[in-house]
This record gives C-alpha cells, sequence and structure tokens, in this order.
C-alpha cells in the first residue's frame, strides 16, 4: 500500500514517486497533464491515478492529504485510508 507521494513539475511535465509502506518506491509521469498545467490538477490527476490503482490493486478507497506546498513545482501528499460515508 501507498503511504505517501510526491509530485513534482520537471521541463518534460509532471511526474510522481509513490512510496509504499513496505519502503518501495514507484516512479512515473502524468501524461495527461500539461507541464503548464496548474498544480490543483496536476494533483486531482494524480489523485485519480493512484485512487483507481488501489482500487484494483488492494479494493479499497483511499484519500491524499496534501501538505503545504514547498515550492510552486513540489508537493508531497501522505496516502490514507477514506472515511466510510454513513
Amino acid at each position: 500500500m501507498p503511504k505517501r507521494i510526491h509530485l513534482f513539475r520537471t521541463p518534460d511535465g509532471w511526474r510522481h514517486s509513490i512510496l509504499t509502506e513496505t519502503n518501495g518506491t514507484f516512479c512515473g509521469h502524468l501524461p495527461q497533464v500539461p507541464v503548464d498545467a496548474a498544480p490543483q490538477a496536476a494533483q486531482a490527476a494524480a489523485v485519480t491515478m493512484l485512487t483507481e490503482l488501489i482500487r484494483d490493486h488492494h479494493g479499497v478507497n483511499i484519500e491524499v492529504r496534501w501538505a503545504p506546498a514547498s515550492s510552486a513545482d513540489a508537493y508531497a501528499g501522505s496516502v490514507h485510508p477514506a472515511e466510510p460515508h454513513s
């Protein structure tokens, strides 16, 4: 299960690194997000990608809580199980 996600803009586009609970790392890019997209668009795309991945592989829903930005081009979020809706 992922525990953290890092999102950052590079000259080639938005990239992500996902850190798992067992300290594995998965890195990649968000091809559907243009390099000049607003950070909120990149965050939304990253959350959608991660949510679908976790649901497909672990059968649970998650939420990402973004920390205050360290820069205009770098963001970190923690991954948590989603609260069930009542």
